[in-house]
């Protein structure tokens, strides 16, 4: 090997320790919180908006009618999700966006949707989380009512 081929190799690998230490430093989570958090004592800043797919409709709920496990995502030091109480920071839900839609996959009501999907978001349109309904959920919920109208037998009758 000649003189120059060890000095290139030299070159390059001091260049890749020096990036690799600058790329850990920027993504060290224990150092920095994701955009949105905020002190777990700090309040909500008030408002969700609910944004319905299915008909293009907006609502805007109070956060103080809402437990904190629904308006706020929080994680403890290491970054796992805890409590409000048990919180190194907290990221406060400030919109939900549904999608439901009936078994051809058209856009429908909730309560008539065969799937529901909800995105929830924190400022600044910061990805929190997304939840989906198990398959077939009209046909579930069908199931349910007849079970709840279904009449009881008499639980002090002898067979």
């Amino acid at each position: 090997m000649n003189i120059i081929t060890l000095i290139m190799r030299a070159i390059g690998f001091l260049a890749l320790g020096y990036a690799c230490e600058s790329i850990a430093g920027a993504t060290n989570m224990t150092e920095r919180v994701p955009t949105g958090a905020q002190d777990p004592q700090r309040p909500h800043p008030g408002t969700i908006t609910a944004k319905y797919d299915w008909d293009g409709s907006t609502e805007f709920w109070k956060a103080s009618d809402l437990p904190d496990s629904f308006t706020f995502r929080c994680f403890n030091e290491n970054g796992k999700r805890t409590s409000r109480a048990n919180a190194a920071w907290c990221i406060p839900v400030v919109e939900v966006e549904t999608v439901s839609s009936d078994e051809q996959g058209n856009p429908v009501a909730p309560n008539e949707a065969d799937s529901v999907s909800n995105s929830i978001y924190g400022p600044g349109h910061t990805f929190l989380e997304h939840t989906s309904s198990p398959p077939h959920l009209k046909q579930q919920r069908e199931l349910d009512t007849q079970q709840r109208s279904a009449p009881l037998e008499d639980a002090t009758s002898s067979n």
